[in-house]
């Protein structure tokens, strides 16, 4: 009877180790998201600044442009122009007429701009300008992060399941467990059938 008691106790203490260890490295999967989802936005990142030279076919009167780089999904809304030219000889050339930077307000948010004089209409003009971008490694750490909470969300979508799978396994488990015992025990105990040794 020692024997069986043993066994049974050994199964248990399996279970209970094969659980905690679960439910440990669970814990401490939800503790590396909590902390590094959390932390990912006090890393000290700082924003890249692109400059973009001649950026052509570009205008400047009362219609507002949007230089390209603004439509970067980077964009955060630093926008300065450094310089605009307008082309020579009727709108096509060398982009070598120079426009004062007070002809043209921006606004940093949409990196676009507007002219500032009514009047002035130039349709073929080449610009200048800078802009700040979120760097790459703040790109980087967001797509891991991303990464990470899609794969937990999905994995807990169906977790559901999974855990009432298990459950009923174990539970199955254990009955076939007890049934087992009970039977070596009665087999010993009455010194008839049941399991021999």
């Amino acid at each position: 009877m020692g024997k069986d008691s043993g066994v049974a106790e050994e199964s248990i203490n399996s279970a209970i180790t094969f659980f905690i260890g679960v439910l440990v490295a669970g814990l401490v999967g939800l503790l590396f998201l909590i902390i590094y989802g959390n932390l990912s936005g006090n890393l000290g990142f700082s924003d890249e600044t692109l400059t973009t030279t001649n950026e052509t076919n570009a205008w400047l009167n009362q219609t507002a442009y949007t230089v390209t780089k603004a439509s970067d999904s980077n964009f955060t809304g630093g926008f300065t122009i450094t310089a605009l030219f307008n082309a020579t000889d009727g709108g096509v050339g060398n982009y070598n007429l120079s426009i004062p930077l007070a002809n043209a307000t921006g606004t940093a948010s949409t990196g676009s701009y507007v002219s500032t004089d009514f009047f002035l209409n130039e349709s073929n003009v080449s610009v200048s300008y800078t802009t700040t971008h979120l760097s790459r490694g703040e790109l980087d750490t967001s797509s891991v992060i991303n990464n990470l909470t899609s794969g937990a969300t999905q994995f807990f979508t169906f977790a559901n399941v999974w855990f009432i799978l298990l459950g009923v396994s174990v539970l199955i488990g254990i009955v076939i467990g007890l049934l087992v015992l009970v039977m070596r025990i009665r087999g010993v105990a009455t010194g008839s059938g049941g399991f021999t040794n």
